[in-house]
């Protein structure tokens, strides 16, 4: 298996240079970067401290609306406030889940990290209630890369990609072999899936 990439400025210029060539509507709605101060007063009533990856991610654009990245109905680069009001979200149903049950502090902790674990942080949900998370806990606050996980609606969690950076590479490559392009005429992406790249998995999307 290859080394993880790691996001990079330049790799989402890349990114967006390939949203710009299709006049894609992320491309027109990206909204300006996050400092670094900006990012810890987002995530601090979380008690999270955001990797560097994702510090990339938001410090080079806060989102793009609520545009999807390379497929619609899918992956949507979302601003850090609305991964944090999901985050919350996502906490209270989790406690929720627990409160039918007769059970000793550390079950309900436990029983509520199956739904939603608390160091996870999304990254870019999309429209069918899954979302890749990434982990911002304490200990991984100096982690040189950062592991996307992908949870489904029933809230199991499965590696999607080792970093955000090849995360990010996984899309340019997608759309580089045009397994994914805009149509103006439907507004909308259109996926060509006998264009995906071998070895791709559609989760990515």
């Amino acid at each position: 298996m290859a080394d993880p990439v790691r996001l990079t400025e330049k790799l989402l210029e890349d990114l967006a240079a390939r949203w710009r060539a299709f006049d894609a509507p992320v491309a027109r709605q990206l909204r300006p970067g996050l400092a670094d101060d900006e990012i810890d007063a987002l995530v601090a009533p979380l008690g999270l401290r955001v990797p560097p990856e994702a510090r990339t991610w938001w410090k080079w654009h806060n989102g793009g609306g609520d545009a999807c990245i390379v497929h619609s109905g899918g992956k949507a680069f979302l601003s850090l406030e609305h991964c944090v009001e999901r985050a919350t979200m996502m906490r209270q149903i989790a406690s929720e889940v627990t409160k039918p049950y007769r059970l000793s502090a550390e079950e309900r902790n436990d029983m509520a990290h199956g739904v939603w674990h608390r160091d996870w942080l999304p990254l870019c949900p999309d429209g069918v209630g899954c979302m890749a998370v990434i982990s911002a806990g304490r200990d991984d606050a100096s982690k040189a890369v950062c592991p996307v996980l992908f949870r489904d609606w029933d809230g199991e969690a499965s590696l999607l990609a080792p970093s955000i950076g090849t995360l990010v590479c996984q899309w340019i490559s997608v759309l580089d072999a045009g397994a994914e392009t805009y149509d103006h005429r439907q507004d909308r992406w259109v996926f060509v899936p006998e264009k995906l790249p071998p070895g791709y998995d559609d989760r990515i999307l």
